[in-house]
């Protein structure tokens, strides 16, 4: 099961909490007297279908990566066992020519899906490989062990969506989604992780037709953000997980813990 995410929608400001993958729920708060006063339960219909819609498409587009990379740890490429004697220190990983199956399949991830990247962990958690190549390059660490969606998954073996972390890699902010590597045997022989591409959430919410001047932007439950409706904001950046400007706000302490009203 995917673990939820939480999404802040601005009209004044409301906060909206989105999904567990098997049980969608919604929650809604409204932070200004004045939207309160003039708000009437024909205009909360309509907000609240305009909300549904949007927690729709995004909740569909997080479901579809998630079994993009769950329909790719089941292919014989990956099923694979990786060869531990391919790891080269130089490379933090193996070599980009080595264990080429695997690679393309995760070059076809890239291509076709909203990933920004894949990666392959052993068992342990070091790394085998990214792809791009260059991001294997420049990784600062080469064990993820200490990561909440690697920790999740080897106690679970059950794909897990992590909140917004800086990529070790890149130095972007992004999430991850994380499933498990399992074979005919049911042994785990490795963790296959897609990393969501922040800038294309920011796309989404501002290709939006927004009425009043209104913001929409999309946060993970620690309030960092991951999706804005402004232009010209860059949710993947560094700045937008260090500032975390929305975890103190009401509205969004209220939908967190499950508050189910439009005041």
């Amino acid at each position: 099961m995917l673990k939820i995410l939480s999404f802040l929608f601005g009209i004044i400001i409301i906060s909206i909490i989105l999904f567990s993958a098997n049980s969608p729920f919604i929650s809604i708060y409204a932070q200004d007297n004045q939207y309160y006063y003039n708000t009437t339960n024909e205009n909360n219909s309509s907000l609240l279908n305009e909300l549904e819609s949007i927690k729709n498409i995004l909740e569909s587009k997080v479901t579809k990566l998630a079994t993009a990379l769950q329909i790719a740890s089941n292919l014989p490429q990956i099923l694979q066992p990786p060869d531990v004697n391919l790891i080269d220190p130089k490379v933090k990983g193996i070599p980009e020519d080595a264990d080429i199956e695997k690679r393309k399949i995760a070059k076809i991830l890239l291509g076709q899906f909203e990933f920004s990247s894949i990666d392959f962990l052993l068992n342990n958690g070091d790394v085998y490989f990214d792809e791009p190549f260059e991001d294997q390059l420049n990784r600062t660490v080469t064990n993820l062990s200490f990561r909440d969606y690697y920790q999740a998954v080897e106690q679970t073996k059950k794909t897990y969506l992590s909140d917004a972390i800086i990529s070790k890699a890149t130095g972007r902010n992004l999430a991850v989604i994380a499933t498990p590597v399992i074979n005919k045997e049911n042994e785990m022989t490795g963790i296959l992780l897609g990393a969501l591409n922040f800038n294309n959430y920011d796309k989404f919410l501002q290709s939006l037709n927004l009425q009043n001047n209104s913001r929409l932007v999309l946060i993970d439950k620690t309030g960092v953000k991951i999706g804005d409706s402004t232009e010209n904001e860059t949710s993947a950046s560094k700045e937008s997980f260090e500032k975390k400007q929305f975890s103190n706000l009401t509205s969004v302490k209220l939908a967190l813990e499950g508050n189910q009203e439009v005041l």
